[in-house]
């Protein structure tokens, strides 16, 4: 701002000085002058933008080109006004790009190339409409071709300027303001000297014409002009055409236009050439990314964005969806390695490819989940259906390694009128459906759907418990309760074959409140039993307001412990909330994820509990089994943690888990879980 007021000053003097002492040449027109265009240069350094730096070296070269010609009349140097003449030339293609990047802060060859079109395609115009009659009229006076190009290239720049403004501009802005003021007193100026002729005289009035227009060009800079991503191709096209016409017109009428038009007219349609080659690689580029952005990198069919997008493209029209969920997936992963559970994804997405229509689109969806849109006629979803089904028949040769997979696969229809994400739901609970009862394949029908509402949750819900023992007195400490489900058949289901579908349908609170109630009711004929319960639970839960009264009325009548998976996302409130009810923790699983240590060091934990499938690998592989364990065994001793062993199932293992100082176990050795009156 000091810098801008200073311009303002050294202006005002010299004015002043202009007016009252015109004799002072020396001291005004060699120094004022220059110096205010110097102070106008300074003031626009800080600005970083492609377009003020443009805006900037125009200013700069137009003062070098004024100084030159100052100490060129004051010195009386000869020969010197072709190179003031070349630099205020040059003024005018750095000042067009300054226009035609305004508003762009990052900028590129393609950029360049649009700025490059548009001031050829004016230029071209100007050059056969303008400059060509301009040219005829002065050609019988003494007239050099710098003074004639001047006003034609002012016309060019305010035309430019105009364009761009009222496209992308704000024009109520005070900066576009004085740009716009600053480039017409300019122009104004270079047609006043074009009229004078040879009557213009060194030190005019006339200068500060051009002094005042570049002043407010400078103070008018770094002005946002609203580009963003989405230029107005209109100047473009005129461009273009404006080129095409002329060259058009020079071929029929070959006397009629100059040959200097052509060169415009040629140039800019070679840049227009270049710019379409440019932009049909980037629309190459720009289809493989969008392709490989919707495509799995390992199967090579589209994933769950291209499948979403699909959806949303034909939610209005008949289809059917299929959700086909790979059984015991993570078995393979576990057992095989994951290079043989990549295979299996790979060998089965084949498959799946050879028994769909082939207008019909399959996606992963998810890890082992696939989605398959069915376009054709929908008579043939069983079909289709039983013929994936086959898949699990077959086996998978890995270098010698016979690997096979089951499928899990749901399928719901759709008549235009049902949204996408009830569609998903209703595939995934057929899905569900399948799994549970090992049909393999389930349509989705309205009996499918469990409610919270439709559910008879006391005679659906029974809790079995199995007891907690100290290794070394065999005493049971406490009982861990185990949900399960009776089905529409009477049939009792694991946890393992209904919690996805209760989690699916946003059930798994409710299922905890139902396995809380049955645990008070149950406890409270065991009343000589001073141990605790320990409860399986969805951090979510922890968030629900009748969930936690009713958590803290359970626990001021027993004593609880609440397990938590390593899947389970937690938060520190979580801990803080059952911590104020004066509930202990333990993390269920220890071993089984990736997060486990993590866990450990964020939260605190009164119990730690070794997953089922690591204490077994104590028989398998005794060794490394034996290793890990006593260090989990070290680490919750530092972490004043009690350690629970799961799925004990033999005396061997009870021995060495005994032996290595494990202080809790639970599993089939010492009682399955049962009811608790039993």
């Amino acid at each position: 701002k000091g810098m801008r007021r200073l311009t303002w000053v050294l202006l005002s003097i010299s004015i002043l000085l202009k007016f009252f002492h015109p004799e002072a040449l020396d001291l005004n027109d060699l120094l004022l002058y220059n110096l205010t265009i110097a102070s106008v240069m300074v003031s626009m350094f800080r600005f970083t933008n492609i377009s003020d730096r443009f805006l900037l070296s125009s200013i700069g070269v137009w003062g070098l080109g004024s100084l030159i010609a100052s100490l060129a009349s004051f010195y009386d140097w000869k020969g010197t006004a072709h190179y003031s003449d070349l630099c205020y030339l040059i003024f005018y293609p750095l000042f067009f790009s300054s226009i035609s990047l305004s508003g762009t802060r990052k900028y590129g060859i393609n950029d360049i190339l649009d700025a490059a079109i548009i001031g050829l395609g004016i230029s071209t115009v100007a050059s056969s409409l303008i400059l060509q009659p301009i040219i005829k009229e002065f050609s019988q006076y003494d007239v050099s071709i710098y003074t004639m190009i001047y006003p034609i290239a002012d016309l060019t720049m305010l035309a430019l300027f105009a364009a761009r403004t009222y496209t992308h501009g704000n024009l109520k802005n005070p900066g576009v303001i004085k740009l716009g003021v600053g480039i017409f007193l300019f122009t104004l100026t270079d047609t006043a000297y074009l009229a004078q002729q040879a009557a213009y005289s060194f030190s005019s009035w006339l200068d500060y014409g051009w002094l005042l227009g570049l002043v407010l060009m400078g103070l008018g800079a770094n002005t946002k002009l609203n580009l963003g991503n989405n230029r107005s191709i209109a100047p473009l096209i005129l461009a273009i055409l404006s080129a095409l016409t002329l060259l058009l017109l020079i071929a029929i009428y070959p006397n009629t236009f100059a040959i200097y038009t052509i060169w415009p007219a040629g140039a800019t349609l070679i840049a227009a050439l270049i710019r379409l080659a440019l932009a049909v690689i980037d629309a190459r580029k720009l289809s493989e990314e969008q392709l490989l952005a919707r495509t799995d990198s390992l199967t090579g069919i589209s994933n769950r964005r291209r499948f979403e997008q699909e959806l949303k493209k034909i939610v209005k029209t008949k289809f059917a969806i299929l959700i086909v969920d790979l059984d015991h997936f993570k078995q393979i992963n576990d057992n095989f390695g994951h290079e043989a559970g990549d295979f299996i994804l790979i060998q089965v997405t084949r498959e799946m490819q050879k028994r769909i229509p082939n207008n019909s689109l399959l996606a992963r969806i998810g890890g082992d989940e696939f989605g398959i849109i069915l376009y054709s006629d929908l008579n043939d979803v069983d079909e289709v259906g039983i013929s994936l089904c086959e898949i699990s028949k077959l086996n998978f040769n890995l270098r010698g390694q016979i690997l096979n997979v089951g499928l899990s696969i749901g399928c719901a229809t759709s008549n235009g009128e049902v949204q996408v994400s009830q569609l998903l739901h209703r595939a995934d609970v057929a899905m569900y459906h399948a799994k549970v009862t090992r049909s393999q394949f389930a349509l989705w029908s309205s009996a499918l759907e469990i409610t919270k509402e439709s559910l008879d949750w006391e005679n659906s819900i029974e809790v079995q418990y199995q007891p907690i023992l100290d290794m070394r007195s065999l005493q049971i400490v406490g009982y861990e309760a185990l949900a399960r489900f009776i089905d529409s058949d009477r049939i009792m289901r694991m946890p393992k074959d209904f919690l996805d579908q209760f989690k699916s349908q946003g059930l798994l609170t409710q299922l905890t409140l139902q396995v809380m109630r049955n645990i008070s009711i149950e406890a409270s004929c065991n009343s000589e039993f001073k141990g605790f319960y320990s409860l399986n639970i969805d951090a979510s839960s922890l968030r629900d307001a009748e969930f936690l009264h009713e958590l803290s009325e359970l626990n001021r009548r027993i004593r609880l412990v609440i397990e938590l998976t390593e899947q389970t996302e937690l938060l520190e409130k979580d801990f803080q909330v059952l911590s104020e009810l004066g509930i202990s923790c333990a993390i269920d699983d220890f071993g089984s994820g990736f997060s486990s240590l993590n866990y450990l060091s964020k939260f605190p934990w009164e119990w730690i509990k070794l997953d089922r499938e690591l204490v077994e690998q104590l028989v398998a592989h005794p060794n490394r089994a034996t290793s890990v364990i006593s260090h989990a065994l070290a680490l919750a001793a530092q972490l004043d943690a009690k350690v629970v062993a799961e799925g004990v199932s033999d005396e061997q293992i009870a021995n060495r888990l005994r032996l290595l100082g494990c202080g809790y176990a639970q599993g089939y050795l010492y009682r399955a879980p049962a009811r608790l009156t039993h």
